[in-house]
């Protein structure tokens, strides 16, 4: 009779643990840790996605300080002064003629704050404008502008710690599109920190520190 209860008997409720360990018995060899970490990042990027994409994420944030030209700013690692902007078809030894484009020459004034040189390239990256037919690469991505020291019209290399350097940007833009009335312009400040993925402290995370309008006028107003 013992042995007929315990065959009538209902077998347990299993428990929460045992439930959740079942079902990843039958998805373990799928869902592996690998697999999850992939997962993970697609959902990542579907929700980037729906939110706008990256450089809607990254995008100034409205309560970024509005400045005028020709005050200093605090950009770290840099002080940028930022003087005018004219547009031009070509400027001898620094941009040559061209029947697909023309330059917008940004002019100001750069002081590296910190006790070590910093390279150009991060000038280039702390300043962005906001114009029409600006040349981009393939991935539609618009081209860093390049970076002339504005006493000699050489390329800049380097900005040595405490030295003012007039210093002039210069970005291509298509000449189907008309020449701008003007241009804003964001500032970009950097942190410095260690990069894991390069190995080596440096300046990275660029964040907007200010914005501008700045008017853009023809070079012979210069």
């Amino acid at each position: 009779m013992a042995d007929e209860a315990r065959r009538a008997a209902p077998d347990p409720e299993p428990t929460r643990l045992q439930r959740a360990k079942k079902a990843y018995g039958v998805v373990g060899d799928i869902l592996t840790p690998g697999r999850i970490a992939l997962l993970v990042a697609a959902l990542v990027l579907l929700v980037t996605g729906l939110v706008g994409g990256w450089e809607a994420a990254t995008a100034t944030d409205d309560d970024t300080p509005v400045v005028t030209a020709g005050e200093p700013q605090d950009v770290t690692p840099f002080e940028i002064t930022v003087q005018r902007l004219r547009h031009g078809d070509e400027l001898p030894g620094v941009a040559p003629l061209s029947e697909t484009h023309r330059y917008l020459f940004l002019v100001l004034d750069v002081t590296n704050t910190t006790d070590a040189p910093v390279d150009f390239t991060k000038l280039a990256r702390a300043i962005t404008i906001d114009a029409d037919g600006l040349l981009t690469t393939p991935d539609g991505i618009v081209h860093r502008p390049q970076v002339y020291r504005g006493n000699d019209g050489l390329l800049a290399r380097t900005y040595p710690p405490g030295v003012v350097t007039p210093t002039v940007l210069v970005w291509s833009q298509d000449r189907d599109v008309p020449p701008p009335d003007e241009v804003g312009l964001t500032l970009n400040a950097f942190t410095w920190r260690y990069s894991a993925v390069e190995e080596r402290e440096s300046w990275f995370d660029e964040e907007p520190t200010a914005t501008m309008t700045l008017e853009a006028k023809p070079m012979a107003d210069a």
